[in-house]
């Protein structure tokens, strides 16, 4: 009797019944630094829904754009079309959902319900690294995006559809994507 492929299949199978669904957020370089006045998040690497925002402080602003290199980014119209356009690429690459997408001229959100349980930082590189080799083609090398990002697990249908609708209600948006199917609910 043949013995069953044990890791391959096991994954194989998990992939098919564990998925999450993450909100994904994080800016451009160097627009939303330490200290602003519309607060700000401390730079933890698992920035989760709940943990205190941190207070204006003009002095720490100041300081952290000493601290920068090069110039802050700020998203045209045109870099937000790409940027939707290389996030809906490597969703379909990778197998990934997309439920909705919001590119304002300083940060970006998305809704992304992915296969088994990756770490949601991987998930957040592996956009904005492809995102970013298809930017640096058309506009010039440059680091456009800030380190970290934050990540919020979605755990219900509820909550994602609450979070698609949030990222497609998104003040001053330059470019939007909102899936058709299966998210968002009509009233």
């Amino acid at each position: 009797m043949p013995s069953p492929p044990v890791l391959h299949g096991a994954m194989s199978y998990l992939m098919q019944i564990i998925s999450r669904t993450w909100l994904l957020t994080w800016t451009t370089k160097g627009t939303w630094l330490p200290g602003d006045k519309r607060g700000w998040v401390k730079g933890d690497r698992d920035n989760q829904s709940g943990l205190f925002h941190e207070f204006p402080s003009e002095g720490l602003r100041v300081w952290s754009l000493q601290q920068m290199t090069g110039k802050p980014v700020w998203l045209n119209k045109e870099q937000a079309g790409q940027v939707l356009a290389s996030f809906l690429e490597t969703a379909n690459i990778q197998a990934w959902w997309i439920g909705a997408i919001a590119v304002m001229a300083n940060h970006v959100h998305l809704v992304v319900t992915v296969g088994g349980d990756p770490e949601p930082g991987l998930l957040i590189r592996r956009f904005k690294n492809f995102c970013s080799r298809s930017l640096n083609i058309y506009w010039g090398k440059q680091d456009w995006w800030t380190a970290s990002g934050s990540n919020r697990q979605l755990s219900d249908q509820n909550a994602i559809n609450a979070a698609m609708q949030y990222v497609i209600e998104q003040f001053e948006a330059l470019a939007i994507y909102q899936s058709q199917n299966p998210g968002l609910q009509s009233p």
